[in-house]
């Protein structure tokens, strides 16, 4: 299964977008990232910890330039018309669907960052890690590189883990103590 389609295959389960949503708004987290590491977990493949500093440094840089631009552009269009919006075009009936292309191209690129942190994983080890050891480490990475000290971010992760099943969320769980 590729990151694209487990990540997908998350999204559409209860609580998943709400979770998603909490660590990137609350705890600054990637979620791409995030997922990265869970999918890497899911399919017992590890990257060593020079490995994940450099995907997140690159992943950094592809949230910063793409995704972020997109994601404001994005959410202030969603407050338009107001006194401040750029002019009465958002009044347009047709403005909502100009909204919508911009979000469009934000999910590809967050597709394309996906295909990129899979192309790190491709030089990954396969290995026997029932702890989820290089889970935790990686996930340590990305909350040391967020500033966030707040463990709020843990209910987050494990809701994301059991929408993919209770015992991988139960080996996250353990790996997250």
């Amino acid at each position: 299964m590729t990151l694209w389609d487990f990540s997908l295959s998350l999204y559409d389960k209860p609580g998943v977008p709400e979770a998603c949503l909490t660590l990137q708004n609350r705890h600054n987290l990637d979620v791409n990232l995030v997922l990265f590491c869970l999918w890497l977990a899911a399919e017992s493949r590890c990257l060593t910890k020079d490995a994940m500093q450099e995907v997140i440094a690159h992943s950094d840089t592809w949230r910063e330039k793409m995704i972020t631009p997109l994601r404001a552009l994005r959410t202030e269009m969603k407050g338009w018309p107001s006194d401040v919006s750029i002019s009465d075009f958002s009044r347009r009936e047709d403005f909502e669907a100009l909204r919508g292309k911009v979000k469009a191209i934000e999910l590809e690129a967050e597709k394309w960052q996906q295909e990129m942190l899979t192309s790190y994983a491709e030089h990954s080890a396969d290995v026997a890690d029932p702890e989820l050891a290089c889970f935790s480490t990686s996930l340590g990475l990305l909350i040391a590189r967020s500033g966030d000290d707040n463990p709020g971010w843990k209910n987050a992760v494990l809701w994301i883990a059991d929408a993919h099943g209770a015992d991988f969320a139960e080996k996250v769980r353990i790996a997250l103590v």
